[in-house]
């Protein structure tokens, strides 16, 4: 599939034709207009939300996250996608600048055309750097990939990561693909903050070193204590040196200053400053 305006300045051919079908999709004036456009051209894709849509219980491991580049300054999904793919997933629209994190960080992002400073949100899913460094096979992240769908391949894989101990959620994780992650040696940052209503929470940052190559898979997580509950957030590669400095000793203990971070939004923390917690490997 091709399309006339992709690729576009800083583009490559790996960001066609999404790139252009996001710049199509993101000038529809609704919700229902860029979803006719995403039914257009993106049959395949549409058909995975409908198949995504049946999962209501894969879609609540997700938290929530803020369509919001702090360093680009600017939206990173056109509001009119978002709203069009939570109308297919069954999923309340977005509100405001915050929604459901799996859908935005997945299937959103493939529509993102905006350029912040470490790049397009989309590389994550059409480089092939996660599969290649995980030893994955090739396209079991890409947007349309050959066994599964994007959201629940990502679901199936980090869950299994990142819902180590979670009881609950492995369960929920065991009815979707099986991946062996036995090979993977994560290491968690984990920032445990309490709220003045008694809310705790934990936010976690699994870092996975690639069994081929020099980097890491990302993984953000949430577990609120109270609710008895853990989420994910987001996923994407980063570089080893990166990985370690989040792990500096220097930066652990009690007292820490305490913040989401990677477009996650947690009520009571996301925004609000001056909160502090603890800070631990583990």
């Amino acid at each position: 599939m091709t399309m006339p305006n992709c690729p576009a300045d800083g583009e490559t051919a790996a960001d066609c034709p999404w790139a252009g079908i996001g710049r199509a999709a993101a000038a529809a004036p609704d919700a229902p207009a860029a979803l006719a456009v995403l039914r257009a051209s993106a049959p395949a894709l549409v058909r995975e939300l409908d198949a995504d849509a049946r999962r209501p219980g894969m879609l609540s491991l997700w938290g929530r996250s803020v369509n919001f580049d702090e360093h680009a300054k600017a939206t990173i999904v056109a509001p009119p996608i978002l709203g069009a793919i939570a109308s297919v997933l069954k999923l309340p629209p977005p509100d405001g600048e915050r929604g459901h994190a799996g859908m935005t960080h997945s299937y959103g992002y493939v529509f993102s055309v905006l350029k912040t400073p470490y790049g397009f949100k989309r590389a994550r899913w059409v480089s092939g750097e996660l599969e290649a460094g995980l030893g994955l096979p090739p396209g079991t992240f890409a947007p349309v990939p050959a066994k599964g769908t994007l959201l629940s391949n990502l679901t199936a894989f980090l869950g299994r990561l990142a819902f180590r101990g979670d009881a609950r959620e492995l369960r929920l994780v065991g009815d979707l693909r099986t991946f062996d992650v036995s090979a993977y040696k994560p290491k968690r940052l984990s920032e445990t903050v309490s709220l003045p209503d008694g809310r705790r929470f934990v936010l976690r940052t699994d870092l996975v070193p690639y069994l081929h190559g020099e980097g890491d898979m990302l993984i953000y997580s949430c577990r609120d204590e109270k609710a008895g509950r853990a989420y994910l957030i987001t996923a994407f590669p980063v570089a080893r040196g990166f990985a370690n400095s989040l792990l500096d000793p220097k930066g652990l203990g009690e007292g820490k200053p305490i913040a989401t971070r990677y477009n996650g939004f947690v009520d009571g923390v996301t925004g609000v400053s001056g909160l502090t917690g603890s800070r631990r490997v583990e």
